[in-house]
Formats: C-alpha cells, sequence, structure tokens
C-alpha cells in the first residue's frame, strides 16, 4: 500500500512523527518534498518522539564512534554518542517481549548494545547499506533478541533445541531428589552436563527467578566434591563454610576468618563464578 500525505511540521523529524503517529510504524518512509513556511506554525501537534532530537548528522557520529575506537575521543564524545542512540535503545528494549526483564537487566541491556553499537555495528555500516539510523535499528533489534535468547535459553542458536533454562535448572533440581542410589559418578557426571547446558555462569546468577536453583546447584557442587577445583585456598574456604555442612550466614565467615563481610561477599562471588566456569572446561567425554 502506498501512502501520500500533505502535512504541516516544524521540521522533517516532526513531519515523520507526525506521519508515524497516524499511520504506525511503515517500513518505508521518505519525504519527497519539502516547502518551508513564511510564517511560523502558531499551534505544533505534539507526538512521541519516534526520532533522535540530537544536533549531530550521521557523519559526525560516524567521525565520533571511529575516534572512540581508536581511543581518540573524550568522555563528551560518549556522552553525545549515549544521548543520539537513547531513543532507538529505549525503544527496542520497552518491547513487550521483553516485560520479563527487571529495570536492572534492562539498563545492562541498553548499556550491552550501545558498546555493540559502537564496537561492531556502525564500523560495519556504508552508503549501500541503506539510511545509517535505518540499519542501526535493525541491527539493535536482532542482537536485543539474540542477547535475550541466550540469557533465557539453552542452544539458543538452534531453534528446534532451544530450550528454557528454567525448564533445565528445574528438571536438575527435581531429579536431584532421587539420588539415594545412584553412584557418586554418575552424579557428577549428571551435575556437569546440566551446568555445560544452562552455560556461562554471568547468564543465569541475576535472574531472580533461577537463583534458588543456582543456590541449590552450589550446594550440590560441594555435596559432590567439585569444589576441590577451587585453586584460591581463600575462595575454596569461604565456599565451603558457605556451602558446606556449616552453612555459615556471610557475617560469620567474616567474624570467623577476622575479615570483613564486604570481603567474604566479593569473595564468595568470585569463587562460585570460578568453579562454574571450572566445570564449563571439563570434558564429561573422556
Amino acid at each position: 500500500m502506498r501512502i501520500t500525505e500533505t502535512i504541516e511540521a516544524s521540521n522533517e523529524k516532526h513531519a515523520l512523527s507526525l506521519i508515524h503517529e497516524k499511520y504506525g510504524r511503515l517500513t518505508k518512509l521518505d519525504i519527497s518534498m519539502v516547502t518551508e513556511l513564511q510564517e511560523p506554525l502558531e499551534e505544533i501537534e505534539q507526538t512521541k518522539k519516534y526520532y533522535s532530537s540530537s544536533q549531530y548528522e550521521d557523519k559526525e557520529i560516524i567521525a565520533m564512534i571511529e575516534k572512540i575506537n581508536t581511543n581518540q575521543a573524550s568522555s563528551d564524545y560518549y556522552i553525545a554518542i549515549k544521548a543520539h542512540f537513547s531513543p532507538i535503545l529505549n525503544n527496542v528494549v520497552a518491547n513487550s517481549n521483553y516485560n520479563d526483564l527487571s529495570r536492572s537487566e534492562k539498563e545492562q541491556y541498553q548499556l550491552d548494545l550501545l558498546n555493540n553499537i559502537i564496537r561492531r555495528f556502525v564500523p560495519k555500516f556504508s552508503s549501500h547499506r541503506g539510511q545509517f539510523l535505518s540499519f542501526i535499528k535493525m541491527k539493535v533489534k536482532d542482537d536485543m533478541q539474540k542477547m535475550y535468547d541466550r540469557q533465557k535459553n539453552v542452544n539458543s542458536n538452534n531453534r528446534q533445541q532451544m530450550r528454557s533454562r528454567f525448564e533445565v535448572m528445574k528438571e536438575y533440581a527435581e531429579a536431584n531428589m532421587l539420588v539415594e542410589n545412584i553412584d557418586l559418578d554418575t552424579q557428577q557426571h549428571n551435575l556437569i552436563h546440566t551446568i555445560q547446558k544452562l552455560g556461562k555462569y554471568d547468564e543465569v546468577e541475576n535472574i531472580q527467578k533461577y537463583r534458588r536453583i543456582v543456590e541449590e546447584t552450589h550446594e550440590r557442587i560441594h555435596q559432590l566434591g567439585l569444589h576441590v577445583r577451587l585453586k584460591k585456598k581463600r575462595q575454596k574456604e569461604i565456599y565451603i563454610l558457605y556451602y558446606g555442612p556449616k552453612q555459615l550466614k556471610q557475617k560469620e565467615i567474616a567474624k570467623l576468618l577476622n575479615i570483613t563481610q564486604p570481603n567474604v561477599s566479593i569473595t564468595l562471588r568470585r569463587a562460585k563464578s570460578n568453579i562454574w566456569a571450572s566445570i564449563l572446561e571439563i570434558n564429561i567425554n573422556e
């Protein structure tokens, strides 16, 4: 369907926003003629800000990003780039598909996407790829979906084998209730296999609904003796005190070891990440 519309607007961006407000998001949109008004509009219709109000042209943004990537830019450049792409980032992350994300998770996604714009997307742009902002919006939208799938699912690159991380973790937690007649080697093998299916620790630890299962998995790591893979003595010591038979609280560990509770928290967090990474490296086929 082709739409031809004549409208009065204060500038091209305002005109585009008016069209979007009236017809919704259109796949292709172009202003073929602009006639300057002799008198300013007395009343300008307010619209949603679909387009960045940045003062910079595309070529200026590209030049600034080139300087950022070659370590020739000041912090002001980064601030300007962030402001320029904020409308796109806000719009993509606010999509209803991602309503289950917490506010902090959305903020982290925006930071990751902005970094990808700077490091990956803009350096790949060339004029034959179309309009600059349209290209960036397409890349950001696709990247957001991929990152979300990696966080929420295992085998996210294979639609037929993709499964929710929560389902995998729940299945393992339920299976662990019936382990009395299974030998130690088999239990270790099953736990290692499950952790390797879940993937990187930072993709599961900060998701609210996974936390209880993650904590139970660490208890299981200790029960099955896999914590011995921790190389640093202090990390292993705190990990055992926290997940072992005593299951001390962080403040109790701090008092016992005569260190601060924040120190315990940091060391425990590193121990959890390191033991998980170590288990990911195990070749269970050997």
